[in-house]
């Protein structure tokens, strides 16, 4: 029987996690930059293929100066609540992932 290398993850794959919501800095400045947090939903529209309601008012968000890695569309994310992965569409591209997410 041959005997295969160890090798190592990272040549493999590099996995991101998301942020902690609550290790966030808040900020009040109009001028900081606004991100909306990418939820369970969004995972399974983004499964689907299927269009999120347009209407960001009603989606979680969060004002920061902080300097924060959004999703992009092509990204694949990996949520550690349901174990579904998906690719990011365009909709949700610039999105934040909490600790419940990684990026593969």
């Amino acid at each position: 029987m041959r005997k295969t290398e160890p090798i190592e993850m990272q040549k493999l794959v590099s996995i991101k996690a998301g942020v902690a919501q609550h290790r966030i800095n808040v900020s009040r400045d109009d001028k900081a930059p606004t991100y909306y947090y990418y939820t369970a939903d969004d995972i399974l529209t983004d499964l689907a293929g299927a269009e999120s309601d347009p209407d960001l008012s009603k989606v979680t968000q969060v004002r920061t100066m902080d300097d924060m890695e959004p999703i992009k569309e092509g990204d694949l994310v990996f949520s550690l609540i349901t174990r579904k992965a998906a690719i990011v569409s365009e909709q949700h591209s610039g999105f934040l992932i909490t600790q419940n997410f990684v990026t593969l």
